[in-house]
């Protein structure tokens, strides 16, 4: 059942992309974004992690993916990120809460939406997290290592 639901979300991703018009050579790897990224919600989910910190996780994997991806192919990030965050944005627990305020379930509507907008906090927390980490990484690397790489001033 696993991988049924895991080819589901690959080829949604991959949907996804092709709706936004990303290149064509990006379909495949958005896809196994989007897969790797609803894997690792899965398997945070199976260890009994809070939801909210299992889509953080999910979402620094979509960073990290999205960034070295990026590098590979010379396109940017952003183009990657987008179908690989669609499995894990919480649009029935949002339409859960708004069902439940409709219906005049004041407090569990407010405790649903709550949780919503921890879950898409915490989506929105790992990318930018994983996305500077990567770049602050990747330029220190770049730089050789010195630590007055970003030191413009004449040197005396």
């Amino acid at each position: 059942m696993v991988f049924l639901k895991l080819s589901g979300v690959i080829v949604m991703a991959m949907a996804i992309g092709a709706l936004y018009r990303i290149p064509r050579q990006l379909l495949i790897p958005a896809g196994l974004t989007g897969g790797l990224a609803w894997l690792t919600y899965y398997a945070a989910a199976r260890l009994g992690v809070n939801t909210v910190a299992a889509h953080f996780f999910a979402s620094l994997v979509v960073g990290v993916a999205a960034e070295l991806l990026a590098r590979i192919f010379r396109k940017p990030a952003t183009v990657l990120v987008m179908p690989g965050t669609i499995a894990l944005v919480p649009g029935r627990s949002a339409y859960t809460a708004m069902l439940h305020l409709v219906n005049g379930e004041y407090t569990l509507g407010l405790a649903t939406g709550m949780q919503t907008l921890w879950i898409a906090g915490a989506i929105a927390f790992g990318i930018l997290l994983s996305s500077t980490a990567c770049r602050l990484i990747a330029d220190y690397f770049k730089e050789g290592g010195r630590e007055d790489a970003r030191d413009n001033s004449p040197v005396d």
